[in-house]
């Protein structure tokens, strides 16, 4: 039968997960309670995703004031305004394109940080680009600084591609689309560099006849169809401002 000895000075005292020592004639047990269940969840979705926003506590179930103390016990970084990661997370030269894409999911990346994403160019943009529905507000974020760029509908969701930076889903636009962007944009980023990117993704063969008949109908506002070999229309898209667009 176990006893507890009455002479035994008292466990003392210690931050959880607390400890039960129980003395009997022969064996000395310790019982460990559970680690925290809301800190293990917060790192396992951390290390699933990359980049955690504050948000995405709600779909676990744990407070937010949790990313709070895990900071402060250095389990996680906080790098802007509710966005954290692991401590010594490897950082990628595209990092700024997944802190944006988390906190401004429509956001399609254009110009200079396409090209660079297409490799298409050995500047590295002092910030990052982004392409947004006319009439849409400048996102504020402290980190990184961003560039936006407005386009009519047509053309802001013309040529996207999706891609995984750090584990995060963001939307880039094709490299055939991006070279056009920069002949309409020439006057923000220089005619020198749409010209070297138009000369480089011919050199590379990165751009298919398809894609440069997208450019055209983007550069041109204007229709384009693609034919199957009997004649018949397989799709057809607009990309201008018409606001009874065809059909494909």
């Amino acid at each position: 039968m176990a006893m507890i000895r009455a002479d035994s000075p008292p466990p003392k005292r210690v931050p959880f997960p607390l400890q039960i020592c129980i003395y009997g004639e022969r064996t000395e047990h310790m019982v460990t309670m559970p680690a925290n269940t809301h800190t293990q969840r917060i790192l396992d979705l951390v290390s699933q995703r990359g980049l955690l926003r504050a948000s995405d506590l709600d779909t676990i179930g744990s407070p937010r004031v949790v990313l709070t103390r895990m900071t402060a016990a250095g389990l996680l970084d906080r790098v802007g305004r509710g966005l954290y990661r692991q401590p010594g997370a490897q950082v990628t030269e595209f990092e700024g394109l997944a802190l944006v894409a988390t906190r401004v999911p429509q956001a399609v990346f254009c110009l200079l940080k396409a090209l660079q994403f297409h490799g298409l160019t050995t500047r590295l943009p002092r910030k990052v680009w982004i392409a947004m529905p006319r009439g849409s507000h400048s996102p504020r974020l402290d980190y990184p600084p961003i560039r936006m760029v407005q386009m009519a509908s047509g053309a802001h969701l013309a040529g996207v591609e999706e891609h995984l930076c750090n584990g995060v889903k963001v939307r880039i636009y094709s490299l055939a689309k991006t070279v056009v962007d920069c002949f309409m944009h020439r006057n923000k980023i220089g005619l020198d560099v749409a010209l070297e990117a138009l000369k480089d993704a011919w050199r590379m063969r990165k751009a298919s006849a398809g894609d440069r008949a997208l450019g055209i109908a983007i550069n041109q506002q204007s229709e384009m169809f693609v034919q199957r070999r009997d004649g018949q229309i397989r799709e057809r898209n607009s990309y201008g401002d018409d606001p009874f667009p065809p059909k494909g």
